[in-house]
């Protein structure tokens, strides 16, 4: 996850081609916030690794039935943004 609510589409296109997918081709992204993560259950902790403006969600469930139906919840709740640069 990355912190993006400051950067600009271009920013995070490229934070996308050189940090998350050098070798891969990016076509779209899942854009949510972290209120909407916290309002989930979870949290997010600042993680600079790989870049300063990475992050870790954690406190997911226990049991697996639970962490899917946690990311599946996300999921319906984040917006999805198709690449329109290429």
């Amino acid at each position: 996850m990355f912190r993006t609510s400051d950067m600009k589409e271009a920013d995070i296109w490229w934070l996308a081609d050189d940090v998350v997918m050098p070798d891969k081709p990016i076509q779209a992204r899942a854009d949510l916030t972290a209120a909407t993560i916290r309002n989930s259950g979870l949290e997010v902790e600042p993680e600079p690794t790989p870049h300063p403006a990475h992050a870790d969600i954690v406190g997911w469930p226990q049991e697996k039935p639970e962490q899917m139906e946690t990311a599946k919840e996300l999921a319906t709740l984040s917006q999805l943004v198709v690449r329109s640069d290429r």
